[in-house]
Order: structure tokens, then sequence, then C-alpha cells
């Protein structure tokens, strides 16, 4: 099994995928654009255009392409969307979405996360793979409709089983990632390419047209 180790300004990144070099090496190429502080997060991307500057827990996301925005005060996330004109708005470590082309909605309660979508079935910003997500306490689980991805973490322990694309932090055309830690949870679905990574209590939505999936949290990230 092919593995891949970079140092980030936030940590030790450990890339240990399925795919071949090439594959692994971009999405290395893709973590050098992310820079990691004291939860201070920044990331900005080519196409996507997207922009994340987070303070004390206080994230901030806006997206070209996919025209998103992210604002987060203390614990409480704040997103709008245009084009895909997705929303989501979280009290203290209570979220909700909701789309509007993709009809993405999620509640949260005490880091129980729960989406249900109607015209493409997504959950937490899904593209086109059908995801769908039910988080109980601090328990993800994660089933995709086309891509079939299945991800089930218990307490800070992620498990991921894809079956088309067999698509692990990052993947090809699914794009789909997701990783939950002690309340850290990250998704990133497929055609709309969008990206969800909370922290503590600190949420960012990354989309656009690069696929970008990126965490780096001064832990190792396998």
């Amino acid at each position: 099994k092919n593995t891949q180790d970079q140092w980030c300004s936030g940590g030790y990144i450990q890339v240990s995928t399925l795919y071949p070099l090439s594959l692994q090496s971009s999405m290395v190429k893709v973590y050098d654009q992310l820079s990691t502080g004291f939860g201070m997060e920044q990331l900005s991307t080519g196409f996507g255009m997207e922009q994340l500057s987070a303070g004390f827990g206080m994230e901030q996301l806006s997206a070209g392409f996919g025209m998103e925005q992210l604002s987060a005060g203390f614990g409480m996330e704040q997103l709008s969307a245009g084009f895909g004109m997705k929303q989501l708005s979280a009290g203290f470590g209570m979220e909700q979405l909701s789309d509007g082309f993709g009809t993405e909605k999620l509640s949260n309660g005490f880091g129980m996360e729960q989406l249900s979508a109607g015209f493409g079935m997504e959950q937490l910003s899904a593209g086109f793979g059908m995801e769908q997500l039910s988080a109980g306490f601090g328990m993800e689980q994660f089933s995709p409709g086309f891509g079939m991805e299945q991800l089930s973490a218990g307490f800070g322990m992620e498990q991921l089983s894809a079956g088309f694309g067999m698509e692990q932090l990052s993947t090809g055309f699914g794009m789909e990632q997701l990783s939950a830690g002690f309340g850290m949870e990250q998704l990133s679905v497929g055609f709309g390419m969008e990206q969800l990574s909370d922290g503590f209590g600190m949420e960012q939505l990354s989309a656009g047209f690069g696929m970008e999936q990126l965490s780096c949290r001064g832990g190792r990230l396998a």
C-alpha cells in the first residue's frame, strides 16, 4: 500500500490510500494550499476561488464558482451559498442546513447531526452522489447512493468503505470524504465538490471546481 508523508504547518499529514502515486502527489499539492494555526485555517483555491479565514473559532469562507459563504461566531456557524443556495445556521453546537437547489436540510442537537435532502438527497452539502448523514453522540454514519460510500464513526473512530469509486480522503470522480474525530466532522461530496470540516465547534465548508479536501489540525491524518 502506497504511503506518502508531508509536513504542514498544523501537524503531520500522512496520505495512505488506494490511489496511484500521481493522484497522491496531487492531493499533497492541494494540502500545500492550506495553512492551519491556532484554529485559524486559511484556504485559497484556484478555479473555485474559495477563501477561508478562521479566528478563534470564527471561520469565514467565500467561494467563487459555488458562491458559498460561511461565517462562524463562537461555535455558531452560518453558511449561505449562491449557486447551490445552501444555508447553514448553527447555535451552540446545533447546526442547521437548508438548501435551495439541492433542498438539503441538516439539524443538529448536541453533537447529533441529521440531514435529509430532497432533490439530490445530499447530506452536509452533497452533489451527485445522493449522500445522507446521520450522527448520534459523536457517532457519524454516512451512506451515499451513487458512490456507495459508507462511513461509521464511534468515539473518534472513523471507518470508510467505498464501493464504486473507493474514495478515501478526497477521491477522483466521487470526491466524497468524511472524517469524524472528537466532534470534528469533515465531509466532501462528489459533483458539487463541497467539503465541510468541523473542528472544536468550528465548521468549515469549501466548495468549487477544485475538489478540495483539506484537514490539518496538529494531529495525524491517515
